[in-house]
């Protein structure tokens, strides 16, 4: 379930207006390096600096749709179980179609 909605991103992005694709992968890949975090505390400084230069509309559905489930997808609720890496990279096909 939640995979689906991380693979439907460029989707989303182009529905709150964020069309351009150099735009959407900045989006794409801040969302990456905020999952990546190594702890929570990393998460949260990473989505202060980052967060200030996201368009609201942007700003608005990640809160919304992606902050909630945070710690159930962020790297390091994994660590603990000795996995290191959580995603991969499958949604740059996404957006070239």
């Amino acid at each position: 379930m939640l995979e689906s909605r991380y693979i439907r991103l460029s989707s989303k992005l182009a529905l709150i207006n964020i069309g351009k694709r150099k735009q959407q992968q900045k989006y794409i890949d801040d969302i990456y390096t905020l999952i990546r975090a190594s702890s929570k505390d990393e998460y949260l400084e990473l989505l202060l600096s980052m967060s200030v230069s996201w368009d609201k509309s942007f700003y608005a559905y990640f809160y919304d749709n992606i902050h909630p489930d945070i710690d159930r997808i962020g790297r390091w609720s994994f660590s603990k179980y000795g996995v290191d890496s959580v995603t991969t990279r499958v949604e740059t096909s996404a957006l070239e179609t």
